[in-house]
């Protein structure tokens, strides 16, 4: 992206994603924040220091946007396709920790496999890259992207995960107080 593209994009978007091979380019970063609009940073290639001048340039460019809930970072890991041994899910929690900001997962693993485990750590957001037909295709993002009914699947088990994972919050269900008479 050229920092002249803000222009155009933020009259038909309502959220500005940087890409990772953007974070480093100050003046987009300078831009996309004083446009106020929400925005997503991912953060593959990208050094901690790094990514804490990008937070600094969008702060300073738009002084509300972590206190206005406008800043979300992506974990990333900028190869096609990631191989497990390199995906690192464990930095979703470091960054939020670190920076003390959502965080979310671009997955270019092949399946939806790092997707949901990503979810199980705290990643609010998933980005994976989706195609019509992932046989027969030559670019590589086709292989690390979901079809339909990979997309589909990755949905439900997304659901199915936040309903697993519940709430922080320490409760005994009701049904779970009949059972004290028997159990203790």
């Amino acid at each position: 992206l050229h920092e002249n593209d803000i222009d155009f994009l933020k009259k038909i978007v309502k959220i500005i994603k940087i890409s990772s091979g953007d974070l480093t380019h100050h003046k987009l970063l300078e831009k996309a924040a004083r446009t106020k609009l929400p925005i997503i940073l991912s953060t593959g290639m990208a050094s901690e220091k790094e990514i804490k001048e990008a937070v600094k340039i969008l702060k300073k460019n738009h002084p509300k946007i972590i206190s206005s809930g406008k800043l979300m970072l992506l974990h990333c890991v900028a190869l096609y396709p990631t191989p497990k041994y390199e995906i690192n899910l464990k930095n979703i929690e470091y960054l939020r920790k670190k920076f003390n900001l959502p965080i979310g997962f671009s997955d270019h693993t092949i399946g939806i496999k790092a997707s949901t485990l990503a979810v199980g750590l705290g990643a609010t957001v998933i980005e994976k890259h989706f195609t019509y037909r992932i046989e027969k295709q030559k670019f590589h993002d086709h292989k690390i992207s979901a079809d339909f009914k990979m997309m589909k699947n990755l949905v439900y088990e997304i659901r199915d995960i936040e309903i697993y994972l519940g709430a922080e919050k320490r409760k005994v269900s009701n049904e779970e107080n009949l059972n004290k008479t028997y159990l203790r």
